[in-house]
């Protein structure tokens, strides 16, 4: 039967977006990498920048596999999802910003990167950007699993259903 298939693939997929979760916090959250080489700047912004969408797109095709949005029903998935999905932009343009602003027009310019702190924007981007990010993985671990009981009530439902032969 295909829905057991599903639910262990989404399982799978769940890891999977809870790995990119932990990848984002540990990129984005828990250090500040200092780097005089400006194409290793480059490349850590990348992986920054594109860390968050990772997780967009893990979410989403987590969300192709359930009927909800198999049958189109868009506007359920964000009624469902809707923290996850305001908080996701949010997270994602701080983190555009904060990353690729500041670090990489510091990064290529001679001024060193420890008088940043001496701008009071990046200090009010750097907060935010760590509260928005606190938000967004709420959102993000909550959505998941809320994907994971909406599926199991679908599977449930689908089971109790009597077959039409």
């Amino acid at each position: 039967m295909v829905v057991g298939n599903t639910s262990a693939s989404l399982r799978r997929l769940s890891h999977l977006f809870l790995l990119s979760i932990l990848l984002d916090v540990c990129l984005n959250n828990l250090g500040e990498p200092v780097f005089d080489d400006v194409s290793v700047v480059i490349l850590m912004t990348c992986l920054q920048v594109a860390t968050p969408f990772l997780t967009l797109v893990i979410f989403y095709y987590m969300a192709m596999r359930i009927d909800l949005t198999s049958q189109g029903h868009f506007g359920q998935l964000f009624a469902h999802f809707r923290y996850f999905f305001l908080t996701s932009p949010a997270h994602l343009a701080i983190i555009a910003a904060l990353r690729g602003g500041y670090k990489l027009q510091h990064a290529s310019s001679i001024t060193p990167y420890i008088h940043m702190w001496t701008n009071p924007s990046f200090k009010g981007l750097f907060v935010a950007q760590k509260l928005v990010s606190m938000l967004y993985y709420v959102a993000a671990v909550r959505a998941v699993y809320a994907l994971l009981q909406l599926n199991i009530q679908r599977e449930a439902s689908r089971a109790a259903a009597p077959s039409s032969s």
